[in-house]
């Protein structure tokens, strides 16, 4: 206790792993002494961003969700894993305190959105989808009261989803400001005409699709300031 960074007050020393370069920084700040290992796994806010990039990272996130407690948490999850849904249900528990979510790979989007959102979300405001493959079917069925911020990329081989489900997604999403949507051709159905849409909030629209003439003359954008 007598060496100069041992007598830096707790919440100096959690602020100075805040701007760590690397995860493996933080891990292994844990080990360098008692008193550096109780302050920082008694720092929840650390320990809230989850990246999954292979099934060797599970471990480690499982850590992070513990020492998180109760803290809003983020969570990157790509394709290595979310093969296994396993993965995707030891976040489940923790989903109502998630505040950003993205996951990405070959993944059936509708067998895990329904895992990850099968009870309320109140916190999260950026949600992000990636799919390569797998059926999307309906998505439209997950109120979202807090998302600001919408990523949807459905690629090739990603099956099919109805504009219809599409639009009640935005609307289920009173607080949406930016949409981002690439739509690999396709994968978007049922063309005919649908009532107007309107999207209130919506600030920022980017849009990608063969069906995008058919698209936009459904939505209602009063507030709109910047599309592409």
């Amino acid at each position: 206790m007598n060496i100069p960074v041992n007598k830096l007050p707790p919440e100096l020393l959690s602020r100075i792993l805040e701007h760590r370069d690397c995860e493996e920084d933080l891990s292994a700040s844990t080990h360098v002494c008692q008193y550096w290992r109780s302050t920082l796994t008694s720092s929840p806010s650390l320990w809230s961003h989850l990246v999954v990039e292979s099934k060797r990272d599970v471990g480690r996130a499982l850590t992070y969700l513990k020492r998180s407690k109760s803290a809003a948490i983020h969570v990157w999850i790509t394709i290595d894993v979310v093969q296994d849904l396993d993965v995707l249900q030891r976040f489940t528990p923790h989903i109502s305190r998630t505040r950003s979510f993205s996951i990405q790979g070959y993944i059936n989007v509708h067998l895990a959105s329904s895992l990850l959102l099968c009870s309320p979300v109140p916190l999260l405001e950026h949600l992000e989808i990636r799919a390569h493959g797998g059926p999307v079917r309906n998505i439209d069925n997950f109120p979202l009261p807090s998302l600001t911020e919408l990523e949807l990329c459905l690629l090739e081989h990603s099956g099919s989803i109805r504009i219809s489900s599409l639009f009640l997604l935005f609307s289920n999403c009173p607080r949406l400001q930016k949409i981002r949507v690439r739509i690999f051709d396709g994968v978007l159905q049922d063309l005919s005409p649908h009532h107007v849409t309107s999207l209130e909030s919506v600030v920022d629209l980017s849009y990608a699709s063969n069906v995008v003439e058919g698209i936009l003359p459904c939505l209602k954008l009063p507030r709109l300031k910047r599309l592409r």
